[in-house]
């Protein structure tokens, strides 16, 4: 067994040093910000009390970390990427867990999924309703709710086909949602 030089032993004590000043400094960032990651863990996992093992979770594991000196450019950042990760990882697990408490399909009412005959001539009428109220709006406005709702363009693409502002595009847009609200209210398609 080789005996230790002095040289190796001022190297361990002054790694040991590092590490109980980037242990305190670590503690120090961690209370600063864990009120903020607190609320934001609670904000994913909807839990007081999965949002505080979270937290002591993050804690534990920027603890562990060897390099944390080197994190001073954006300390606050990677606490709460490390808090984000861990909740995401816990979701998973959660949704898995509830996955296993699967209750077989014959001890379940099942509900159709199909609408009823007369919730599907409400929904044509509705829908003839659009239509009719679509047939009275000027061309412009017409084409960009159709470009919008049907045909997935964004306003910035509408106003670029349209050679206008994307202000103008979304007041266009607005009255022709204007107009069918008022229409399907008029035939009792729509409760405000």
């Amino acid at each position: 067994m080789r005996v230790p030089t002095e040289q190796t032993i001022q190297n361990r004590q002054r790694r040991d040093q590092m590490f109980c000043s980037e242990r305190a400094y670590v503690e120090r960032i961690f209370l600063k910000y864990k009120k903020d990651i607190h609320r934001y863990l609670k904000s994913m996992v909807s839990s007081e009390e999965d949002a505080h093992d979270l937290l002591q979770e993050t804690y534990l594991k920027v603890c562990s970390r060897e390099d944390i000196g080197r994190l001073d450019q954006n300390i606050k950042g990677y606490l709460f990427v490390v808090a984000s990760n861990l909740a995401k990882d816990f979701i998973r697990k959660k949704a898995t867990r509830q996955e296993q408490r699967h209750v077989p399909l014959n001890s379940v009412e099942l509900i159709s999924r199909e609408a009823s005959p007369e919730n599907m001539a409400e929904w044509r009428e509705s829908l003839d309703c659009i239509k009719a109220t679509l047939l009275t709006l000027d061309d412009r406005c017409k084409q960009i709710f159709i470009m919008r709702r049907f045909m997935g363009y964004s306003t910035t693409d509408i106003a670029a086909v349209f050679k206008v502002s994307k202000r103008t595009i979304e007041r266009d847009l607005l009255i022709a949602f204007e107009h069918i609200k008022n229409d399907l209210q008029e035939h009792k398609y729509y409760d405000d």
